[in-house]
């Protein structure tokens, strides 16, 4: 963990039950309370960020958004080979 200085608090309220099961997971891991849920709270941010700009650089390009678009506008038809798949997995689709 960062050895950056410790200037804010956070603080919130939980049950009872989260509690003591965030201080057991804490204890398995050997950290206290405060380090486990700052650790894995920081984990968790990390991956929801990355997850986020990964997200938000998806971006098409003019050209492909035309395709998308028009595409949606006046779809082709349909391949035999996509019928065929879709007849094949019928049952999985009407589950569905």
């Amino acid at each position: 963990m960062s050895t950056a200085k410790k200037q804010d608090t956070f603080g919130g309220r939980i049950s009872s039950e989260h509690k003591s099961m965030l201080k057991y997971a804490a204890d398995c891991t050997g950290q206290d309370l405060t380090a486990y849920i700052v650790s894995t709270a920081l984990e968790k941010a990390k991956k929801d960020i990355k997850e986020y700009q990964e997200m938000k650089s998806l971006v098409l390009s003019r050209s492909d958004f035309d395709k998308v678009s028009n595409e949606i506008a006046s779809p082709s038809e349909p391949s035999e080979k996509l019928v065929s798949a879709f007849r094949t997995n019928k049952s999985v689709i009407e589950d569905e």
